[in-house]
């Protein structure tokens, strides 16, 4: 939906002549790419609206988006798979959030930050063959992600121990989604390679 949207305003911009032919590969992933962020950031805000837990969605977004650039991770074969995984993720998400000031949730999301950690930091980076990585890249990702992590599992810390609440679970869903998301990527990559 999000690459044939991209494809029709690059012919829509090729026939003003605003761009060549020779570039709308280029144009096409860029138009993608912004279509599809503005979509999802859309789609949570609106996913926040009904559970009532707007900024808690906007922060959950933020810091997975961010993990996930860096760390990779599974790659549906199709869009509107990925679409589709990619909304009911958020979904599941948004809904774990309104739920968020229950102790249980704030248990099972904090050990679920944990071990997410050390999925993270022994995974990430993690190419796909549609994007392979170099060593340098993967260096370069690897201590991005690292990074990124730091910030989020101290962002984590210290709304725990200054009962934030409007960060703990958000910050704790996005690291648990980009370890599920490692793990299967990582999966698939084992299965493709084996198969």
């Amino acid at each position: 939906m999000i690459n044939r949207f991209s494809n029709l305003l690059c012919d829509f911009l090729i026939e003003l002549d605003m761009i060549s032919y020779e570039d709308k590969h280029i144009f096409v992933y860029a138009f993608f790419l912004i279509i599809s962020s503005v979509f999802f950031f859309s789609l949570t805000i609106f996913f926040g609206l009904i559970f009532n837990c707007i900024i808690n969605c906007i922060v959950f977004y933020i810091s997975f988006r961010a993990i996930r650039h860096f760390a990779g991770g599974y790659h549906a074969d199709t869009e509107m798979r990925c679409e589709i995984l990619t909304t009911l993720s958020f979904l599941a998400a948004t809904y774990l959030i309104s739920l968020s000031e229950k102790t249980v949730v704030q248990i099972i999301a904090l050990v679920g930050a944990f071990l997410s950690t050390i999925v993270i930091a022994a995974f990430a980076p993690l190419d796909t063959p549609a994007k392979p990585l170099d060593e340098d890249e993967k260096r370069k990702y690897r201590r991005i992600s690292l990074i990124i992590l730091s910030v989020i599992v101290s962002v984590i810390i210290g709304s725990l121990l200054f009962k934030i609440q409007l960060l703990l679970v958000p910050c704790c869903l996005s690291l648990l989604l980009e370890a599920i998301l490692l793990t299967a990527g990582k999966i698939k990559g084992h299965l493709v390679a084996t198969g």
